[in-house]
């Protein structure tokens, strides 16, 4: 499963994305106390790690599964006091049957 937030010009955004076991409906943060695979956006393709904020980039994460069904959270988060903004989410999911 890929994930790709693209978010508007002036909106700065991050993604993050877990899985979990199928049983039972997953747990949001907080509460989340395991996970099969967890994966974050953290500057995708910056290459100036100094930069604190990076507004209108596409951000990405990548979760894999083998042969079994599993909850996915996917999570839109945006800077503290942030209040609204644009983005796209788009899902892509290979393989499976």
């Amino acid at each position: 499963m890929y994930v790709e937030l693209q978010p508007a010009a002036d909106v700065d955004l991050s993604l993050y994305a877990y899985s979990t076991g199928a049983s039972g409906a997953p747990r949001l943060p907080p509460d989340i106390t395991t996970a099969v695979s967890c994966e974050a956006s953290y500057r995708y393709g910056e290459t100036n790690y100094n930069v604190d904020q990076n507004p209108g980039k596409l951000e990405k994460v990548n979760l894999n599964a083998i042969a079994n069904p599993y909850n996915v959270v996917i999570g839109v988060a945006g800077p503290r006091k942030a209040t609204r903004g644009s983005f796209t989410l788009k899902v892509i999911l290979e393989g499976g049957s």
